[in-house]
């Protein structure tokens, strides 16, 4: 963000101004301030959990719809059921793209397969989707994917906070910049650092 944010100011002679929106499973971590002698950078970064689902839900944009599931979801069968309303209620040519979309972002927030389709099942127009020949192969792709998915960014959180507890447990609280390398490791890079662990003498070792 620092690197854009300095690119725009050579090109149009003002800084931006940035918000980084986080959409992960875990709990931000992310820090949105950079400093060193003489120089310090900081950019705002939103937790789209902190936003409020209702406004997103209540939006024109069906873009904006969809996106409320990543929200703060209070009842999840009644955001589902909203959602599929809204994407029922929207273009004819672009009910299958937008299914498409919630059920990845339902995934990744871990929402309920079997409730998901038994909500689509109660509506006319998206019930003609699921039937579809062509159409309803591609939702319950769309849907085995979604959950695919979350069960990834589920297994990948869960490598994760176990390996931060093992570095605790040994060498110490684990500095915000070795938290912030490890979040964006797969989990076969994060099972790598775990087995390094074993050997390591310092933290500095276990991302050689």
């Amino acid at each position: 963000m620092m690197e854009y944010s300095a690119a725009v100011c050579r090109r149009f002679g003002r800084f931006p101004e940035q918000v980084v929106l986080y959409v992960g499973e875990a709990p931000l971590r992310m820090r949105g301030v950079l400093s060193g002698p003489n120089f310090s950078f900081d950019c705002r970064i939103v937790d789209i959990r902190e936003l409020d689902e209702e406004r997103l839900l209540d939006s024109a944009r069906l873009e904006a719809n969809i996106i409320a599931v990543l929200a703060r979801v209070r009842d999840q069968r009644a955001t589902i059921r909203r959602t599929l309303s809204q994407i029922a209620a929207g273009d004819p040519d672009e009910r299958a793209r937008a299914m498409s979309g919630f059920l990845i972002l339902a995934g990744l927030r871990r929402m309920a397969a079997e409730v998901i389709e038994q909500e689509a099942s109660q509506m006319p127009l998206l019930d003609d989707i699921i039937d579809h020949p062509v159409l309803g192969r591609e939702f319950k792709r769309g849907l085995a994917q979604g959950q695919e998915l979350g069960r990834e960014q589920g297994r990948h959180d869960g490598e994760l906070a176990m390996l931060l507890r093992q570095i605790g447990k040994r060498f110490g609280s684990a500095p915000a910049s070795l938290q912030d390398r490890l979040e964006k490791m797969s989990v076969p890079e994060i099972e790598a650092v775990s087995l390094r662990l074993l050997d390591a003498r310092s933290i500095d070792e276990l991302l050689d």
